[in-house]
């Protein structure tokens, strides 16, 4: 923001953050029949600390050169109205201060509790009523002057309106800023400073003028306060706001005022904390959802199916869960170790026999809807498989005959280039992309068996493969839920 001086006038054009600025007409500075008239009303107006502009100048500015400047949230402002900067490039008039400052105010201040593990806000509204009216009127017709005085009434009533008393509460969000940074205000003020730059909202210029935000969140982080009260309330301009009116009316530039009445807000709010204890609680709950959400893929699934509660959006979740039970199989790989050559592995891709083996039970689908973790659909698959396919027909341990042969049938069909006699009672996972190219899915296969092999033989036909095991461990990270961690 920058202040315009026009060269060889005696205004200025662009305000830059002053408190009270005026816009008056181009005539008001020039050499007219009531250059005497104006000289008089700009020195009294300069006297109550406002700075006059050019309206027309300033206007002709904003057009050659976008201004990032608003008043009453409009462009352009009025002529002779009192202006008021709220902070930064935002201007309001006199009688629309008051309520904006307000409630910026308040919405700072419920951002700043709720950063800071906030339970319940509740609130009750004084209201302030100045009653404004004309005592005395002179005129001096030689020097083109008027002199009016005002008397003001101040009435004090507690609010019984609705609405302006009431409450607010508020869930456990956990308050990681607090929880993690109240011993270091500094942290915290990084943490309000990345919050102004994404927030629509929050400003960290408004909230470093306003000393009474500042306060607040040094008691509640230094104090751990449990219970805190903060008072807004309107900013006393009335006086300012008359001596302008009275100015202009003075010279018969301006509409008296006979009566008024004005009201100013005082809005009284006692904030209570949850315990530090649930605080941290939650936080930590939070920390875990978050690293879950990370690491583990099926975690947002779950968080769905648990907080949806209506059935058409319950059954759509129901098959999304399939769907990624179905994809985890695809890393379901069976092998053979060579009887001659023990470091000779084969391997083939379970998918399809693992959807077969569903078909024989269905009823265990089901199941499926309590799963939590990848970790835990992954043992769930691999007890499937050793249940329904390695101890019924390798073992022969069960009963049923003829869903054994069924399973061997299939076998034999499917998997022609498969011995189940040599197949190892266990399976292995593998995340394999078989449209990769060759040497992409040796690497892949390298990585998940944590070895360097020493000869990777590829099928992409019968999505299978055969490695020689080399003699280094490539010492990958162990694997953690559905990632690597170190």
């Amino acid at each position: 923001m920058f202040v315009l001086l026009m060269e060889d006038k005696n205004y200025l054009v662009i305000p830059s953050e002053q408190k009270y600025i005026m816009f008056l007409p181009e005539r008001y500075f020039k050499s007219t029949f009531f250059e005497n008239v104006y000289k008089k009303l700009r020195k009294n107006l300069e006297n109550l600390g406002i700075n006059l502009f050019c309206i027309e100048s300033f206007i002709s500015q904003n057009k050659s050169s976008k201004i990032n400047l608003t008043f009453d949230d409009k462009e352009i402002p009025v002529a002779n109205q009192l202006y008021i900067n709220l902070f930064k490039n935002l201007y309001y008039s006199d009688a629309n201060y008051n309520k904006k400052k307000i409630e910026k105010e308040r919405e700072h201040l419920f951002l700043l509790a709720g950063k800071l593990g906030v339970q319940e806000i509740s609130y009750t509204t004084e209201i302030i009523e100045t009653e404004v009216s004309e005592s005395s009127f002179t005129s001096d017709i030689t020097n083109i002057a008027n002199a009016v005085s005002y008397k003001k009434t101040v009435k004090k009533t507690m609010s019984k309106k609705q609405g302006e008393s009431g409450s607010e509460k508020y869930e456990n969000s956990g308050a990681s800023a607090y929880v993690n940074d109240r011993n270091n205000i500094y942290k915290i003020e990084e943490e309000l400073q990345n919050l102004s730059r994404y927030s629509q909202i929050f400003s960290y210029a408004f909230y470093k003028q306003c000393p009474k935000l500042e306060a607040f969140v040094l008691k509640r982080c230094s104090f751990r306060m449990s219970a805190v009260e903060y008072n807004i309330e309107s900013e006393d301009i009335l006086d300012l706001s008359l001596a302008v009116k009275s100015y202009f009316h003075e010279y018969g530039l301006g509409i008296s005022i006979n009566k008024n009445i004005t009201s100013c807000d005082k809005i009284k709010y006692t904030l209570k904390f949850f315990p530090d204890d649930l605080l941290e609680e939650e936080c930590a709950k939070n920390n875990y959802e978050c690293e879950r959400t990370k690491t583990d893929p099926f975690y947002p699934i779950r968080k769905c199916y648990d907080n949806w509660k209506d059935e058409k959006d319950k059954k759509s979740i129901v098959y999304e869960i399939y769907d990624y039970v179905f994809n985890i199989g695809k890393q379901c790989y069976g092998y053979i170790i060579d009887e001659n050559d023990k470091n000779t592995h084969y391997y083939f891709n379970f998918e399809e026999l693992f959807r077969f083996l569903l078909k024989l039970n269905p009823e265990l689908k089901i199941e499926w809807e309590k799963f939590t973790h990848t970790t835990e659909i992954k043992e769930w698959i691999e007890n499937f498989f050793y249940k329904n396919f390695f101890d019924l027909v390798i073992n022969k341990n069960d009963q049923n005959e003829n869903k054994r042969i069924k399973i061997l049938n299939y076998i034999k069909t499917s998997y022609s280039f498969v011995d189940c006699a040599k197949l190892q009672p266990d399976i292995k996972w593998l995340d394999i992309n078989w449209t990769d190219t060759d040497n992409n899915i040796g690497t892949i296969i390298k990585n998940d068996l944590n070895n360097d092999c020493k000869k990777v033989d590829i099928n992409k036909l019968n999505l299978s493969f055969t490695v020689i095991l080399g003699d280094s461990i490539l010492n990958k990270p162990k694997k953690h839920n559905n990632s690597y961690v170190c």
